[in-house]
């Protein structure tokens, strides 16, 4: 798997972890945690971020803003 965030064709950021996995999910965690999963659901890579209260992330939406900045907002 490979995850890359482009604009206007211009690679903004990527992570090619060192294996041939297929079917990736990149999914964001209740506890806040941004992981890459492989098809397995073994985790490839992750933010390393976390709340430390259950379910803190429930309504939040993660977006990339025009400035590149990728940030968590709280709804």
């Amino acid at each position: 798997c490979e995850l890359i965030l482009y604009t206007n064709n211009k690679i903004l950021w990527s992570i090619k972890p060192s294996n041939n996995e297929f079917n990736c999910v990149l999914r964001l965690q209740e506890d806040g945690n941004l992981v890459l999963y492989s098809g397995k659901q073994h985790a490839i890579w992750a933010s390393s971020t976390n709340c430390k209260r259950l379910h803190c992330f429930l309504n939040t939406y993660l977006i990339m803003q025009d400035d590149c900045n990728l940030v968590l907002y709280s709804s």
